[in-house]
């Protein structure tokens, strides 16, 4: 059925076996937002026949993804805002990669936006632009520079050619924002420039802030004594500070990403426990 050249479609159709991971995912630095990105590479292999393609903005060597070296996982440093353009342009119609990870969006903006943005004219004059601290208008630049990069980005997990269509998974870096008074945590968001903080995560499907906390469990190697197990947490579920959610309903509002065994879990066990039952049910219906 169409309506004035537009074919009407069923919310109720939107989930099914050709959706794709849409995700959003910011935590504190060292809380294993590159381990639980780098998942993904496993994730595609085994579920799309595809590799993923990681994209490091990190200042460190391998722009941060020592965290994966022994795994295989194809990946690239664009090195300023011509080569991201021309990445991005490129991702529009490959069809080698299945999964894209851009790790992280919060690095990107310091080693490849701030950069960009400060070669153009300032209106403001402030004296300390020269070093690098941007103004007002540098924020609004940085943000729509982003803006631009990452909306193709995401069409991809939607793309009406399935050859092309990519599992997406975004990381950054956490920021909290404070009252005016500075006595008071109004949220805690991605950190992005200027409207971005809340607007990249409108962009995406699923929103989830990795946090760590500890376990007391039975020591394996010595039964009469016990250990102390550091647990990783995906929570997508808003408790009114965290800038957190997922459309589809199918994240609890927290999610253990680390096993009792101390095992680093990811995409394919999200998949598996979360994602196959729904679609299961749905094809029942």
């Amino acid at each position: 059925m169409k309506i004035a050249g537009l074919e009407v479609q069923s919310t109720s159709e939107l989930f099914n076996l050709e959706t794709r991971f849409c995700n959003l995912i910011y935590a504190d630095a060292k809380q294993g937002k590159t381990t639980l990105a780098g998942s993904l590479d496993k994730f595609t292999q085994k579920y799309r026949g595809k590799p993923t393609l990681f994209i490091a903005f990190e200042a460190s060597d391998g722009g941060g993804t020592s965290t994966l070296q022994n795994h295989s996982i194809d990946y690239v440093i664009p090195k300023n805002h011509g080569e991201l353009i021309g990445l991005v342009d490129y991702l529009k119609t490959d069809t080698k990669y299945g999964g894209i990870v851009m790790d992280n969006l919060t690095d990107a903006v310091k080693s490849i936006l701030l950069p960009y943005s400060l070669s153009f004219p300032s209106k403001e004059k402030i004296p300390t632009r020269i070093m690098g601290v941007p103004d007002r208008g540098d924020y609004q630049s940085m943000g729509a520079f982003l803006q631009k990069i990452l909306a193709p980005i995401v069409h991809l997990t939607r793309h009406e050619n399935l050859d092309i269509r990519k599992d997406v998974v975004l990381c950054a870096l956490s920021k909290d924002k404070m009252s005016a008074d500075g006595k008071e945590l109004v949220c805690i968001h991605p950190s992005l420039p200027g409207a971005m903080a809340v607007d990249a995560p409108a962009m995406v499907q699923t929103v989830s802030r990795i946090k760590c906390k500890s376990k007391v469990i039975p020591d394996p190697s010595h039964p009469k004594t016990t250990t102390r197990l550091f647990q990783r947490i995906l929570v997508s579920d808003s408790d009114g500070v965290l800038i957190v959610g997922d459309r589809w309903k199918l994240m609890p509002q927290e999610w253990l990403l680390t096993s009792d065994t101390g095992e680093a879990l990811g995409f394919s066990d999200i998949y598996e426990q979360l994602w196959v039952p729904k679609l299961k049910q749905e094809d029942k219906m």
